[in-house]
């Protein structure tokens, strides 16, 4: 899978730009690979650059930036980081309740998250 979005990435920077909205899904998925095969420095860089873009097209509020903001606190959590966690947690939490009021699901989700976070620091 790594080398066929390797492979698209690298087609569509040729095509679109580096810093094209539709570069940012493409990184996304190539962070979730590193980030199942626990190669958490990857996917943290990458992830990060999948904010920078995603911040650039859509806005510090977008669910996207809230989902890349997530995914960056887990591995913060994965990487020991604690309290870096929980404040990115927080920070989606406030997006999430935002967007969707404090009864949806994915506040529930992420409200979880948060939790073992805290029980961890």
């Amino acid at each position: 899978a790594l080398s066929a979005y390797s492979a698209s990435l690298r087609g569509m920077k040729e095509v679109l730009g580096a810093r094209h909205g539709n570069i940012a899904a493409i990184l996304g998925n190539i962070g979730n690979l590193y980030m199942e095969t626990g190669d958490y420095d990857e996917a943290f860089a990458i992830y990060q650059e999948v904010l920078g873009i995603e911040t650039m097209h859509l806005g510090l509020s977008h669910p996207e930036v809230a989902v890349t903001l997530h995914n960056i606190a887990t591995i913060e959590c994965s990487r020991g980081n604690f309290s870096e966690g929980v404040s990115l947690y927080k920070q989606v939490v406030d997006m999430q309740k935002i967007r969707y009021g404090t009864e949806h699901l994915t506040v529930a989700i992420t409200l979880s998250c948060l939790a073992d976070a805290y029980e961890k620091l």
